[in-house]
This record gives structure tokens, C-alpha cells and sequence, in this order.
């Protein structure tokens, strides 16, 4: 059996900071998977998006919203190859979704300048 088997991916992923309170991030990976033994190639593009706000001033609560899939072309395909055998997985996938969230960063406490308490070592 001679059989050969090709797997491709190009990304491309960026940040930008519109200002001091709103960035971009992008990230687009184009994957092909191209075998011997069958005339079609396989390719689709993956592109992840999201968008990042500070809600305070000082900067602690920050609120995202992203999107995964955007163009909606994600196959669900997975290859494995090892010495004696291909293995090739195609599943069913959850197309493009959306998710908006909030985070609240918590350090930058002060520590007190009176006593402190160590408990354990």
C-alpha cells in the first residue's frame, strides 16, 4: 500500500488596543488534509474572535465577548498516524457560538502595617 497522507495549517493571529480600554483579538487557522487514496481534499477555515472592554477605572472588571467558529466551517476532523496504521476521526461539532463574560481581577491588595498572623509554615 503506498498511501500518503498531508495535513496543512496557516494561521494568523492578532491583538490590537484601540485605546487603553478595548482590544481585539483574532486568530484564523486554514486546515487541509489531503490523502492519496481519495481525490478530495479537505479544507476549511477556523476563525476565533473577541473583544475585551475594562468596564472601572481602575481597571479590575473587564468584560468580553467572543465568538468561536465566526464562519460557521468547522469539519470536526482529527488524524492520528503511527508506524503501522492512519487513524482518521470525524465528529459531529458545535458550529459558531457566542459567549460574553466578566472577570474581576482581585490583587493588588494592601497589606496592613500592623501585626500579622502566620498559621501552618
Amino acid at each position: 500500500m503506498n498511501q500518503s497522507y498531508q495535513d496543512y495549517t496557516i494561521f494568523n493571529e492578532s491583538n490590537i488596543n484601540i485605546n487603553d480600554w478595548i482590544s481585539v483579538n483574532s486568530r484564523i487557522d486554514y486546515t487541509t488534509y489531503i490523502q492519496s487514496f481519495s481525490k478530495d481534499a479537505v479544507s476549511f477555515p477556523l476563525w476565533n474572535l473577541s473583544i475585551t472592554s475594562y468596564v472601572n477605572k481602575a481597571k479590575k472588571l473587564r468584560l468580553y465577548c467572543s465568538v468561536f467558529d465566526l464562519l460557521n466551517q468547522n469539519k470536526g476532523i482529527q488524524r492520528n498516524s503511527n508506524l503501522n496504521y492512519i487513524q482518521v476521526s470525524k465528529t459531529n461539532v458545535l458550529g459558531r457560538y457566542f459567549m460574553i463574560g466578566l472577570s474581576y481581577n482581585i490583587k493588588g491588595f494592601k497589606k496592613n502595617s500592623g501585626l500579622e498572623i502566620k498559621v501552618g509554615s
